[in-house]
């Protein structure tokens, strides 16, 4: 029996760049769900009329390939905070970025008691009530007041001393969703001054059935570029990141893409 392609396998994204740790080369390893690599080659064809017996109308004498182009793209699970990197095309940075913590508590005895309360500002401080206003409108979003002040069906009170957000009576055994702004050192990625990869190769094994070719077929593209695409699809089902890329010709070459028979 002939030899099928059943699968996708040995799959790795390595730098060529020097941007992997310490300046060698880093290496991606993804979970890939779809994987598909593609060429399009223009033709140009010449027409000329016949010299003898012809139709009356030009025919076509000579046809010739005058360039082509390679485009790949990737699906993936989101795996790692490398994928990430790889989807973005830059390396991550460490730097101190504000960022919100999202919480949201049942008012007990008129408040919501909370550690990270303590301390801050109303401004540092995002307090919804996600049920609906009087005419079906939009979730109401309370002012937020410090103490001492009186609280009110638009406006609930910060106590940074007491870490509490003080709540008027009809608010009373409801969910309260609120989000503290904070600061901390973080892995980004998207600072300013980033760290491009704009070198990459890739290397995966066409798995067969074992007929006549028991180990199957090398894809390998010695050097390709991310196109910058960006695409991250959540569904609650198969949660999914796209890599667009383009294979590029690499010195020893006449390919961007190589078939190597294992």
């Amino acid at each position: 029996m002939p030899a099928a392609i059943t699968g996708f396998g040995e799959l790795i994204f390595k730098t060529t760049d020097g941007t992997g740790p310490g300046g060698a080369e880093g290496g991606y390893f993804p979970y890939v769900t779809s994987f598909s690599v593609q060429k399009e080659t223009e033709t140009i064809d010449k027409f000329a009329f016949k010299p003898c017996g012809g139709t009356g109308v030009k025919q076509k004498i000579a046809s010739f390939q005058g360039q082509q182009n390679w485009t790949g793209s990737m699906t993936m699970s989101v795996m790692s905070w490398l994928d990430l990197q790889l989807l973005y095309g830059q390396k991550a940075k460490t730097v101190t970025q504000s960022y919100m913590d999202v919480k949201c508590a049942i008012v007990t005895s008129g408040e919501i008691a909370d550690a990270d309360l303590g301390g801050l500002d109303p401004e540092d401080v995002v307090v919804t009530w996600t049920d609906y206003d009087a005419t079906g409108g939009s979730p109401v979003q309370l002012d937020v007041d410090v103490s001492p002040a009186t609280a009110s069906a638009t406006k609930c009170i910060l106590d940074n001393a007491d870490d509490t957000l003080t709540f008027a009576a009809q608010f009373e055994g409801l969910e309260i969703h609120y989000a503290i702004n904070k600061s901390a050192s973080k892995s980004i990625i998207g600072a300013s001054n980033p760290t491009l990869i704009d070198g990459l190769e890739f290397y995966g094994v066409l798995n067969t059935n074992g007929s006549s070719t028991a180990n199957g077929w090398g894809l390998y593209i010695p050097s390709l570029t991310l196109d910058g695409n960006f695409s991250i699809a959540v569904t609650g089902g198969d949660d999914e990141i796209e890599i667009p890329f383009s294979p590029v010709v690499a010195s020893g070459y006449s390919e961007p893409v190589i078939l190597i028979q294992l």
